[in-house]
Parts: C-alpha cells; structure tokens; sequence
C-alpha cells in the first residue's frame, strides 16, 4: 500500500512530509508522528480475547498503548528544549485521534454477533475516544481532530463476509443497512461527547471530522468522481469475487492483484479507502463542509 493514510493526506495540505511511524527508530518526530498500526481499537485488547471475540492473536496496539507510546515520545515530539511540559509546542500542534472504532466493531461483527450485542459496546468505544481527546488537551493540546466512523456496511469485507445470510439487508446503494446504523449510532455519540468536552475545555478547538457522509456522497454519484458504478463497492486491490475481497487472500497476500488504476474506486483493499478518496475526504474536512468546524477555518500556521 503505496499511499498515504488521510492523516498524511491533511499533513501533506499543510506543506509537512509524510508523517513517520512513533516506532521508527531515529525518525524525526518533529514535524509530527503517526502512531496509526494496522488493526488497533479503541478497547484494550484483552478485552476481546479474554471474550474469545477473536481466534487469533491481536497486536498490542489499542488506542491506550498508543497514548502510551505517545507519552514515551513527547521529548522527541518537543525537541527537548522546552521547560513548560510541551504545552508551547502542542498548542500550535494539530491531533488526530482515530478514526476509532472501525477494528471494535469488525471485531464483534466478523464474530457473529448480532446489531444488539455491537451496538451495546459504542458507548464504551466512544468514552475511550472521548477519554483520550480529554487526556491531550489537559496534556496541552489545543487543536484535535475526531474523524468518526466511515459506512462500515459498504466495505467490500462487510459486503463478501455478510453476502448469502438471509439475515441480510441492503439499502439503496448496496450497503449493509445494520451495520451503517452502528456505524451512524457511533457518530451520534461521538458528536454528544465532543459538544461536552468543548463545554468543559473552551481554550480548546476539538474538530468533528465526519467519515460517513463523505464517503455516501462519491457512492450516490461515483461517475462524478471517476469510478465506475459497478466499482463503487468493489476493492482495488483483491483476490476476485463480487466485491474483490478474499479473507484467505487479501491484499499483498499471494493470489491477489491491484487495479491498474486505483484513482477509479473508493475502496483500496477492503477496508482503507484509495489516495484519491482520502484526497477528497482531506479537502473537505480542512475546507468544509464535512467537519465541525473546518480545520482551515481555526488553525493557524
């Protein structure tokens, strides 16, 4: 995967290079670090396998080891040269916490369980999210970013792992209609959490980036954005099926192959979305209209 993630997309608006992974060692954290890892939720992960949620082992990569990490890393982050704990440095300083959320709920889905049993876990998803947002600000931050879900229920996984349930339902578009309306319940709340904690922290600007709506703009009008109707849901990069998504074959496993032009679909590999998604995302939450309030409207640089 040669492109991106969106957090490097809004970096790269701002002039900054590529971010670099918090766990390269000798990677200039000065001009910002990503400590994004494949798969990471926001519950710790001894959560889901005390649950037998999962069947294999996860990494330990949930959304509190990397706060930790994050704490490990701040005299880096801050070039060691301030005595004020960092607040200088991160009070000219974008975050972005998530989005979060995405790997809780594929969890629980891929493990059968049913609307009711996901939806009861956003709260506990979400006060996470909320918690850590809260822990930067006291920590110093004043400009923090909380994408929330994008429409799981029209990821080419969701699509091929739910396809042939009787159980299923699709929408208009195509999508799995309950697994959109978690992934709209977790926005909900989400929203709820960041209105309180702009009440409780004022000095502080905690932008709504919204991942759903975006996403169901390009799948209402795909041909507008160069991809093909019959692409809108497939992955670029798979091992062939209606959506282009084999578990026993994912992307960069042997027997699947990319899309000679990924710029003409959504979806990347069946759950992270194309360079020229990101790039529209980017553009609309730093100018609007999907973020709350737009990231360029507030921060200076």
């Amino acid at each position: 995967f040669y492109y991106p993630p969106m957090v490097c997309n809004v970096a790269q608006k701002f002039g900054l290079p590529l971010l670099g992974p918090s766990l390269l060692n000798n990677s200039d954290a000065s001009k910002g670090v990503n400590f994004a890892v494949g798969g990471a939720p926001a519950i710790d992960i001894d959560y889901f396998e005390r649950n037998n949620i999962v069947q294999f082992k996860l990494l330990n990569n949930s959304l509190s080891v990397q706060l930790g990490w994050f704490e490990e890393l701040r005299p880096a982050i801050c070039n060691k040269t301030e005595t004020s704990g960092c607040r200088g440095c991160f009070s000219k300083a974008l975050f972005f916490v998530g989005e979060f959320g995405v790997n809780d709920y594929n969890f629980l889905w891929f493990a059968g369980k049913t609307e009711d049993e996901v939806m009861s876990h956003v709260p506990t998803v979400v006060k996470n999210i909320a918690a850590a947002v809260e822990g930067l600000i006291k920590g110093g931050a004043v400009y923090v970013v909380v994408p929330g879900n994008p429409p799981l229920g029209c990821s080419p996984t969701m699509l091929t792992s739910r396809s042939g349930l009787n159980t299923t339902e699709y929408d208009d578009m195509g999508c799995l209609t309950d697994i959109n309306r978690v992934a709209r319940h977790h926005n909900s709340l989400l929203r709820s959490s960041i209105v309180s904690l702009r009440g409780r922290y004022r000095r502080a600007t905690i932008i709504f980036a919204d991942f759903y709506s975006p996403i169901i703009k390009i799948l209402r009008n795909p041909s507008h954005f160069g991809v093909a109707e019959a692409d809108a849901l497939r992955a670029c990069c798979g091992a062939g099926g209606p959506y282009n998504w084999n578990g026993s074959a994912i992307c960069g496993m042997p027997g699947a192959t990319a899309c000679e032009n990924p710029s003409a679909f959504v979806n990347w590999d069946g759950v992270h979305y194309t360079e020229a998604t990101n790039g529209y995302i980017a553009d609309w939450w730093l100018n609007g209209p999907f973020a709350d309030p737009p990231i360029m409207s507030v921060v200076r640089y």
